[in-house]
């Protein structure tokens, strides 16, 4: 899992906030007027960005087994569009509700308001907050590829890829998830909006690994 070092020491040195350690979307219960999260057994002192890079994760997961579960061409397109979708919106409402929150009331010990008093100062908090978020966002892409790259990889599997009935085509929908998390993993700096990284699946939707094209 650990392929990068950043990462990795992120994980073991970084007490951000109380995260849940397991989040993905089967641990998420919603309701048109609630949302409840379960199973908090792995919840620890961590980085945020494992916590969200987790759940763009699973959807991103689900994105690419979507093609491994149709019956027609085309028939799960509008259920892919909204997943990316939704993939967009779970980062920018996240970042939206914690810049609403930083700004309307912070008193922590980090960023004391004291020492940002008067507009210049206010500019300056406000140019702080905006490059906390783009680390925040480094870390989220990060843990989310080697979430993938877990997931596919690992003891703990993926159940949108397990139900995929035809091994050649799980195998081509689990390629696809692999060569998005590596770049994710590798060329970092090429993610610098969540619409990157949805920009990037989508032009992996169709790819054919050497394996696949070489059989076409």
């Amino acid at each position: 899992m650990w392929r990068s070092p950043r990462l990795k020491l992120k994980f073991m040195a970084s007490p951000e906030a109380l995260i849940h350690g397991d989040l993905h979307t089967g641990s998420i219960m919603v309701t048109e007027s609630e949302t409840h999260v379960i199973d908090p057994e792995f919840a620890f002192y961590g980085p945020m960005g494992f916590d969200v890079g987790a759940v763009l994760a699973n959807l991103l997961m689900a994105y690419f087994a979507s093609a491994g579960h149709e019956r027609s061409p085309g028939e799960r397109a509008a259920f892919e569009v909204w997943v990316l979708e939704t993939v967009e919106q779970v980062w920018r409402e996240f970042a939206r509700k914690f810049l609403d929150l930083w700004r309307a009331g912070a008193e922590g010990d980090a960023y004391p308001v004291s020492l940002f008093a008067g507009e210049q100062g206010a500019a300056r908090l406000e140019a702080e907050r905006q490059a906390y978020m783009q680390r925040l966002f480094a870390d989220t892409v990060g843990f989310a590829a080697a979430k993938i790259i877990r997931r596919i990889f690992g003891l703990a599997h993926n159940i949108d890829f397990e139900l995929i009935a035809d091994l050649r085509t799980r195998a081509i929908s689990e390629a696809r998830a692999v060569r998005l998390a590596r770049a994710m993993m590798v060329e970092a700096g090429a993610f610098a909006a969540i619409g990157d990284v949805t920009s990037a699946a989508r032009k992996l939707r169709d790819w054919q690994p050497e394996f696949a094209a070489g059989q076409a």
